[in-house]
């Protein structure tokens, strides 16, 4: 999701019962407190997660992960938080750097370029 034009991903892990925060710059994880992120919180515990029948889930764990790669410029927050989604889906490892972002975008226009992005028909 974006907010205030920096992206971030918030996950929703069903199987272990907790919900996460992952986001690629440092200095903003600190900030695990601030209005978006209870918005956000309180619309998936409440109405979201309810929906699917999970009424359980104002009582699970809210982690602001600090465990995932930074991001140490201005512009790669969307490329960080595409990888933490697919690292996510794969498990629960993050093997790259801020070093591999030109090569994760050169994949993602070749992929767009390719029409690659189109689910399988």
């Amino acid at each position: 999701m974006c907010l205030s034009a920096h992206w971030v991903l918030f996950c929703v892990d069903t199987r272990e019962k907790k919900i996460s925060w992952l986001d690629p710059i440092p200095s903003s994880r600190i900030k695990s407190n601030n209005v978006e992120k209870q918005i956000i919180l309180q619309w998936f515990t409440n109405y979201l997660l309810p929906e699917f029948g999970y009424n359980d889930a104002d009582e699970w764990p809210f982690v602001v992960r600090t465990d995932i790669p930074k991001q140490e410029n201005s512009i790669d927050c969307g490329v960080f938080v595409m990888k933490y989604g697919d690292c996510l889906t794969h498990g629960d490892f993050f093997p790259f750097t801020q070093k591999d972002m030109i090569y994760f975008r050169r994949c993602i226009f070749l992929d767009i370029y390719r029409g690659r992005l189109h689910g399988k028909r």
